[in-house]
């Protein structure tokens, strides 16, 4: 490399110099690259919602659980989901639960 060459002079170090900065700004990012949005907490508390039994609740507090279930595996299952997205989901998710009344 030029770095480490004790005999370049100092056009070709102003050249290499020059070239790696030519390659840096060609440098794109790639497009529709999304943040990494975690949906761990999302995934557990629809576990949860699947692992409870309807029967065991009254109907009017299961009935109260359906429409954020059907959220959050619509937002689990987004890809374009923002992490803003995922934890309102996730947040209704768990008030459901939580308000589910035991008969």
């Amino acid at each position: 490399s030029m770095y480490n060459n004790a005999n370049a002079t100092q056009a070709q170090v102003d050249n290499a110099a020059n070239n790696l900065l030519a390659a840096i700004e060609a440098l794109v990012p790639v497009q529709g690259q999304q943040p990494v949005v975690d949906r761990d907490a999302l995934r557990g508390a629809i576990a949860d919602a699947e692992s409870r039994v309807q029967a065991n609740y009254t109907p009017a507090s299961w009935l109260r659980l359906t429409a954020p279930l059907n959220q959050a595996r619509s937002m689990y299952n987004n890809a374009n989901a923002t992490q803003a997205q995922v934890n309102t989901a996730t947040n209704n998710l768990i008030t459901a639960l939580n308000n589910l009344v035991v008969r």
